[in-house]
């Protein structure tokens, strides 16, 4: 085999192994996050029950939605969005009826909860909790 006929297999053999979002890809271990996650979030003088929902867009993003019982029974929803991962921490800019600001969550290793933070970013700056298990409703 010339070096020409060898050099092209392995770039076709890149281009191959890059498509496929493995495991071991961005887009594969992005994609292990993915799912529903319940828990309870704080909502005005208590927590309320939180649904968390992860997926990935049809470019590859990581982007989510959220649902939680408002303050007068009602369901209130959200968006996450410009959601940012390294390794098992999770960054996002959450947008609702009552604004927008950064949302922080830090995930255990088997990715089966979260423990979570976020803020409207007025100042001063104040942090309220929140958290998420999968298939715990």
């Amino acid at each position: 085999m010339e070096r020409r006929e060898a050099l092209a297999i392995l770039v076709c053999l890149g281009f191959s192994a890059t498509a496929y979002a493995g495991p071991d890809t961005a887009a594969g271990q992005d994609r292990q996050f993915t799912g529903e996650y319940y828990g309870q979030v704080h909502n005005g003088p208590g927590l309320a029950r939180l649904v968390t929902r992860l997926h990935l867009t049809g470019d590859g993003r990581l982007e989510g939605d959220y649902a939680f019982q408002d303050l007068d029974g009602s369901t209130a929803r959200g968006t996450l969005a410009r959601c940012r991962r390294a390794r098992f921490h999770l960054t996002c800019e959450w947008h609702d009826k009552y604004g927008f600001g950064p949302v922080q969550m830090e995930f255990d290793p088997s990715l089966t909860s979260f423990q979570g933070q976020w803020t409207d970013g007025r100042a001063p700056v104040r942090w309220w909790e929140f958290n998420g298990s999968r298939g715990m409703s």
